[in-house]
């Protein structure tokens, strides 16, 4: 059933995105492999059988959760040249990464999807890894952009910002930023003080070590967002300030409240993120 619905995307029949196209090629080999995998089977050895069904059984779940990357993703404006470029974008950041841009309604960076590392631990150990992930890159970046803005040549230069996570993630930045968090939970502790933190934090200010936790982790996402916009900037230029400004603060004003909800804990302030941009963008200057 996987090998059926991939076909069509494969043989570009209901997709011209390269990035889906790559990924349901992908399936329909793997499928393949596995059909192959199966009518070689051992059913005398009754443990070595049990073991080989566990692993197939794991690679269908994963198979099938592939699936979900294809839609929505065929409209005709995802699937214009006006999009193509950021593929060549993504080339530049990671040479082995292929992109896929869907329909959403915000601009996200969804998911970074290993395929390697997704699959090498639970194919079975009969395959050859070697002729499965032959030509086939080692990332594919799934993008979601809202479609009645794909067509908005200014505001595509948010997508920079949501590679921008892809870079943030990929140098294993935030790991890094956590890192430095940590030497400074002593003086996170004095933020149980601050009743509206501790109001928002509910369950987790009641315990120390989980209240540091907790505002590590939205210190560390707030950062992620600074970085990826600035990121975003060295990408696409000045004109992502505009982007923002355009995109943003029709629905929010420069400065979060607790009303917002979690764009004001995990998400900076547009305020500060202008800032920050301006301060960057003198380099273009």
């Amino acid at each position: 059933a996987i090998r059926v619905h991939a076909a069509p995307y494969a043989h570009g029949i209901q997709a011209s995105n390269p990035g889906i196209v790559l990924l349901a090629k992908y399936q329909v080999r793997v499928c393949d492999a596995l059909v192959t995998f199966v009518g070689e089977l051992d059913v005398t050895d009754g443990e070595e059988l049990s073991a080989d069904l566990r692993r197939l059984y794991q690679c269908i779940l994963r198979l099938s959760k592939l699936s979900r990357f294809f839609v929505p993703g065929e409209s005709a404006v995802l699937q214009s040249d006006i999009l193509l470029p950021w593929a060549e974008v993504v080339k530049k950041v990671h040479p082995d990464a292929e992109l896929i841009i869907r329909s959403q309604s915000a601009y996200e960076f969804e998911a970074r999807v290993e395929i390697r590392e997704f699959f090498e631990k639970t194919l079975p150990l009969q395959l050859s890894l070697a002729d499965i992930f032959r030509g086939f890159p080692r990332y594919f970046l799934v993008f979601n952009v809202p479609a009645i803005e794909a067509w908005n040549v200014l505001h595509q230069t948010l997508i920079a910002h949501e590679i921008g996570h892809f870079i943030f993630k990929s140098q294993r930045l935030d790991a890094i930023a956590l890192n430095v968090l940590s030497k400074h939970l002593d003086d996170i502790k004095q933020l149980r003080n601050d009743k509206v933190i501790t109001g928002l934090a509910g369950a987790a200010s009641q315990t120390s070590d989980l209240f540091q936790e907790w505002v590590s982790g939205i210190v560390a996402s707030r950062f992620k967002e600074l970085m990826s916009d600035v990121f975003g900037l060295q990408i696409v230029g000045p004109c992502i300030l505009s982007a923002l400004r355009d995109f943003g603060l029709p629905g929010y004003s420069l400065d979060f409240t607790p009303d917002d909800g979690s764009m004001f804990l995990y998400y900076p302030s547009f305020r500060t993120r202008f800032l920050v941009l301006l301060e960057h963008v003198k380099t273009f200057l």
